[in-house]
């Protein structure tokens, strides 16, 4: 942890992220980073076909989304 004076607040401390905490969710992230993220990274490597373009991914994601709310609709949700 380092500390700055902050000129109308005294001293101050400055870390990385929350405080320079790690958190369970940091801990979670990292986790998956080097195991799922990992060997998600590898098969892409192998075989980059498996790939999707920004533009397919925008695409699945409003499709996903509008899918929810006509879903969400139709429950009575409104």
């Amino acid at each position: 942890m380092v500390r700055s004076e902050a000129p109308s607040q005294g001293y101050a401390e400055v870390g990385t992220g929350r405080g320079g905490t790690i958190t369970e969710h940091d801990e979670a992230l990292e986790t998956w980073l080097r195991t799922e993220g990992v060997a998600a990274y590898d098969e892409l490597k192998a075989d980059p076909s498996r790939g999707r373009t920004p533009e397919q991914v925008r695409q699945r994601l409003t499709d996903e989304r509008k899918r929810a709310e006509r879903d969400k609709k139709s429950d009575g949700q409104a």
